[in-house]
């Protein structure tokens, strides 16, 4: 098992390589898409070749973080891999059938989960960090790598989405003052934040309103739950990044303290989202059915009905709530 490393022993491996494939997690978000740009333009501006991958397309919304990037290193070329905020390889969508097949192909980790499964070479991984994009600037700035405009704004986009605009209980006086030296540094706050939580589609909107309809409450109206079934993709058009928008709703009512949404897969598939206040640790719920994650927000997926998926997981969370409560 690899040894965790530290942020100087990271950025002297990246100083030294060259021809780099930085790699997202599938169902990409804003802060592996931050630290993932971010990087690969401060290593760009130290005249490196990069690449990038992620099993899934990223919502255009992200389209921004890729303004400008090279990205002029071919696959064929690639001499070494790393990856930013991936707990786990099954996180990695249809790359993950790589790593089966090539389990050495990883040469550094970069991650911020608590629940981080050890995979490559070499790992960096400060568990129970507010975001990965914290780390990436922690990384440039501890190792003297350059950090212009545009890097500023990707790793201001990651800790802002990732905090949930500084809202989350993971969010320390550190966070705040990361955030403000990349403002200073050129990161346009006002553009980026009326981008990730001030904006939203009309087909999110209808998405709403067909998923509120079926809102359900267990334990006291302590736990809400909403399922989204393959159907309402399909009949308002709403995309990906629109569904991903939805977990955040059932948490957001009074006296609720976990809020979960289960979102179809495929027939038999839900992927459940949880998120929660204080005591309630969602990792530790989500752990119990082979996920994880982070504190106030965890997942994990299930391949039964969705009848027998909604009763298994809120009878564990009633389970912490009885014991934690």
């Amino acid at each position: 098992m690899p040894q965790n490393i530290t942020a100087e022993r990271a950025g002297s491996l990246l100083k030294k390589w060259d021809n780099i494939c930085v790699y997202s997690h599938a169902n990409p978000d804003g802060d592996t898409l931050g630290s993932a740009t971010g990087l690969i333009r401060s290593l760009e501006n130290m005249g490196k070749r990069c690449a990038f991958r992620c099993s899934d397309e990223p919502d255009r919304k992200y389209d921004y973080l890729f303004d400008g990037l090279k990205l002029e290193c071919k696959a064929d070329e690639i001499e070494y891999r790393v990856t930013v905020d991936i707990a786990d390889t099954k996180l990695m969508g249809r790359i993950y059938r790589e790593y089966i097949e090539n389990p050495d192909m990883f040469d550094l980790a970069i991650d911020h989960h608590g629940t981080h499964v050890p995979f490559a070479k070499e790992e960096w991984v400060v568990g129970g960090a507010p975001s990965n994009c914290e780390l990436i600037y922690m990384l440039l700035k501890e190792n003297g790598m350059p950090i212009d405009t545009h890097t500023a704004d990707c790793l201001f986009t990651g800790i802002a989405t990732d905090t949930g605009s500084f809202k989350f209980a993971s969010v320390t006086p550190e966070t705040h003052i990361i955030a403000a030296e990349l403002m200073r540094l050129g990161a346009n706050a006002g553009k980026i934040n009326l981008a990730m939580f001030d904006t939203i589609t009309k087909e999110y909107m209808e998405a709403e309103k067909k998923v509120l309809g079926g809102l359900r409450f267990y334990s006291e109206d302590r736990i809400a739950v909403i399922d989204v079934p393959l159907s309402v993709k399909e009949e308002t058009g709403c995309s990906d990044a629109d569904i991903d928008l939805l977990p955040s709703i059932p948490r957001k009512i009074e006296g609720v303290i976990i809020g979960i949404t289960f979102k179809q897969k495929s027939e038999n598939v839900w992927k459940a989202s949880i998120r929660s206040i204080a005591p309630i640790d969602s990792s530790e719920i989500c752990h119990e059915f082979g996920g994880g994650g982070h504190a106030g927000a965890a997942g994990c997926s299930f391949e039964t009905s969705l009848e027998e998926a909604e009763k298994l997981l809120t009878e564990a969370c009633e389970k912490h709530l009885r014991a934690k409560l």
